[in-house]
Formats: C-alpha cells, sequence, structure tokens
C-alpha cells in the first residue's frame, strides 16, 4: 500500500507536468502513465489478498480493516488517474481533484457508518463460534462500539473463552470511568449490555 501511495504521487506529479501538445510523445507518456495505472491496481489488489489471508489465519483487527479499506480507496484513485490520462490533461483537469476528494469522503462516510469497531468484534466473535482461535485480550480492548456486538454474540463462544473475555470486559468496565461530557450514545449502551453481562 505503500508502493500504491507512492506510486500515486508520481503518476500526480506526471499528469501535472507533462507537456501536452497532442504529438506521437504525448500519446505516449499518457498511455505508460494509463498502464502504470492500471498495473499498480494489481498492486493494491495483491495487499486485499494478503490482508484476507492475514484475516483469514489471525482474525479481524481495526489495522487490517483500515488498511483494506484503504487500498479499496486507492484502486479508485488509480482508475480515476487511468481515465484521467486517456481523456488528457485538459479533458480531466477540472475534474480529477473534484472526483478524488468526493470519492475520499465517500470512503470516510462508509467507514463510520459500518462501525468498525463493531464490525471487527463480528467478524472475530464469528471465527469464534466456528471453532478458530479468538484474541479475547483484543477484544475486550475495542472501544464501546463494539461491547453490545460482544455481549449479543457472547454466548455462542466456548465456556472458556466466554469466561475470559467477560473477566476482561468487566474489569474494564469497573475501572473505566467517564466524566457527563464523554458520555455519548456509544457509551450509553455499552454500559447497559456491560451491567447485564457482568451481573453473570
Amino acid at each position: 500500500l505503500v508502493v500504491a501511495s507512492i506510486s500515486a504521487l508520481v503518476l500526480l506529479a506526471v499528469r501535472a507536468n507533462a507537456p501536452e501538445h497532442g504529438g506521437t510523445v504525448d500519446r505516449l507518456v499518457r498511455l505508460l502513465a494509463a498502464g502504470a495505472s492500471l498495473l499498480t491496481i494489481l498492486i493494491v489488489a495483491s495487499a486485499l489478498r494478503r490482508l484476507a489471508l492475514y484475516e483469514s489465519a489471525l482474525g479481524s483487527t481495526m489495522l487490517r480493516l483500515a488498511c483494506a479499506v484503504f487500498a479499496v480507496w486507492m484502486a479508485v484513485v488509480f482508475l480515476v488517474l487511468a481515465g484521467g490520462f486517456v481523456r488528457g490533461r485538459n479533458a480531466s483537469r477540472n475534474r480529477l481533484p473534484l472526483v478524488l476528494l468526493v470519492s475520499a469522503f465517500a470512503t470516510l462516510f462508509v467507514w463510520n457508518a459500518m462501525n468498525p469497531e463493531a464490525y471487527v468484534a463480528r467478524q472475530n466473535l464469528d471465527r469464534g463460534a466456528r471453532g478458530a482461535s479468538l484474541d479475547v485480550a483484543y477484544l475486550a480492548e475495542l472501544s464501546d462500539d463494539a461491547v453490545p456486538t460482544i455481549g449479543a454474540a457472547i454466548d455462542r463462544l466456548t465456556p472458556t473463552q466466554r469466561i475470559e473475555l467477560l473477566r476482561l470486559v468487566c474489569d474494564r468496565a469497573a475501572v473505566e470511568r467517564r466524566s457527563l461530557l464523554a458520555t455519548n450514545v456509544a457509551h450509553g449502551r455499552a454500559q447497559d449490555t456491560l451491567e447485564a453481562l457482568c451481573r453473570r
């Protein structure tokens, strides 16, 4: 993903500085840059494949999920860049920054709408319920957004996993104190879930 990001910066610099006269050299530069954009999507696809393998073997984490979402956005960026090179700089000059900005905001909107910590908790709890290894310590470290998901799925875990996860979550809840200003809807839902769980 770092390599893809560097490639994007290089291609943006090429797009901004390459002279556009409509001649053979100009067409060759645009063709090569569009090809480089499309080939870099293969790097992004490789990153997504590796992330999927990590998640399959070790479970989901916030970092892996963030990298996957970023990789999908990078693929969109390279598709837009390739299209810009094919059309020519003058044809796409005014649209490219707007398209990239809108795609970035759309990605952030999707990120927030999917409730990422609840998603990570759900993925890991599903793995645990299927008999895969479960990092209960990591689950217990997730924020209030993940607590209702943990509460809804905890009975599907093995007794050992359930007892350990309950211990960690309830121990954290016992020492965690928040001011009134730090209270929000997610915290309220988490507290309701913890009151029910920690009575067990």
